[in-house]
């Protein structure tokens, strides 16, 4: 009995590990760039990863992204792979600027998950 308890704790923590970034060490602010943050982060309220270029890999660093509703603004800056995220309060529907460039408009049947939009084909550039 201890050794099916024992295997099936294995295999559930295996599945844990391999939903957040595996147990390679790729967790944290770093981790799974391009996929939608918001799926396991359910308490960020706005996530996802710029790209040096919609075909690309590559995160873009330094990217400043300016959340605006209306009565709330929020500003994030992307880490070393291009991942951002947020726990501030934001609403939908809102208008994202990019480092003062280029503004897109979100519609009220949006949310914070970036990546579940802007996946492969439509990532963020800066």
């Amino acid at each position: 009995m201890r050794t099916t308890t024992a295997l099936a704790l294995a295999a559930c923590l295996g599945l844990a590990l391999s939903a957040c970034g595996g147990d390679d060490g790729a967790t944290g602010p770093t981790m799974r760039p391009g996929e939608d943050c918001l799926n396991c982060h359910s308490g960020f309220t706005a996530a996802g990863t710029f790209f040096t270029s919609t075909s690309s890999s590559a995160g873009v660093s330094g990217v400043v992204l300016t959340l605006t509703d209306g009565s709330h603004t929020v500003q994030v800056t992307t880490n070393s792979v291009g991942n951002f995220y947020t726990s501030q309060a934001i609403n939908f529907p809102n208008t994202a600027t990019v480092s003062g460039g280029p503004v897109h408009a979100h519609s009220s049947g949006q949310s914070g998950h970036c990546n579940s939009c802007h996946g492969a084909g439509n990532r963020l550039t800066p």
